[in-house]
């Protein structure tokens, strides 16, 4: 049967534990050196504290954990501040092999290149996960084809550039992540372009304009001198609506946001 607790027992605050003679030197030390307490709580045994250095006393074992741990984790590696915030800024964001390859594939210079990234660590992923790879593979040929075709798009564009033919617009690196292709038009407006594999979802919406709002506030020349296009296969009705949510601010609403179809015929949706 539960025996009821001692009447004696009662719980102590932190200053009374530590002036308790009896407490173990070691709890005692935990309470006042903040040190030894990360020590004490975070170090592994193979971890040791020498001379403000911490030093492996296992290398091997430290070796065969890492290994064990790299089989579904994976840390990606960035080249401008940019692209680390706009990863590390979602705190949902895990590195893992999944994430390391969608950053990877989205980031890659082509289609072949992000397609042999993807047959090395394909067995490493989830069907869905294969699927969502898979996905961004498409889009990654549809902005291979379209980067140098972008009339196909909209006669006038030009992807812009820091210096001619570095197509720095093209996953144009920004802190809420990266942009498709960033182009100029003939009358010197920033263009967005958003690519979609298959029917632009609601969301695709909602993204092209985070990219807008974020050239309107933090390029020189951007304010009030920014739109969007979408490319996609499909537009079913919900992104329609979407858009039809700007015609109370403006009557222009289908210019600011165009909906494209990709294929070799482009025409206005």
């Amino acid at each position: 049967m539960p025996q009821k607790a001692s009447p004696q027992l009662k719980l102590l605050k932190d200053e009374e534990l530590l002036e308790q003679s009896s407490i173990p030197t070691r709890y005692r030390r935990i309470h006042l050196d903040s040190a030894y307490q990360r020590a004490f709580f975070t170090y592994p045994h193979y971890l040791k504290d020498k001379d403000n250095n911490i030093i492996c006393t296992s290398k091997n074992l430290v070796d065969n954990l890492v290994q064990e741990k790299l089989k579904n984790l994976k840390i990606s590696i960035f080249k401008k501040k940019e692209d680390w915030f706009a990863y590390y800024g979602n705190p949902k964001q895990q590195p893992s092999w999944f994430t390391y390859l969608a950053l990877s594939v989205e980031k890659a210079k082509s289609y072949k290149t992000a397609k042999k990234l993807v047959e090395k660590v394909r067995e490493r992923l989830e069907p869905e996960q294969v699927e969502e790879i898979e996905r961004k593979e498409i889009e990654k040929g549809i902005e291979d084809f379209y980067v140098d075709r972008l009339s196909l798009i909209e006669e006038g564009l030009k992807l812009v550039e820091e210096k001619p033919g570095d197509k720095l617009g093209r996953q144009y690196s920004t802190p809420i992540g990266p942009m498709d292709l960033l182009c100029l038009d003939k009358n010197g407006t920033y263009v967005v372009i958003e690519i979609k594999a298959f029917e632009a979802q609601d969301s695709a919406f909602g993204q092209i304009l985070r990219y807008i709002g974020w050239i309107h506030r933090n390029l020189e020349d951007g304010a009030y001198n920014v739109r969007g296009i979408i490319l996609a296969e499909e537009f079913p009705e919900k992104a329609r609506y979407s858009r039809t949510g700007l015609e109370p601010l403006s009557n222009k609403y289908k210019e600011f946001i165009k909906f494209k179809k990709h294929g070799l015929t482009i025409q206005d949706s």
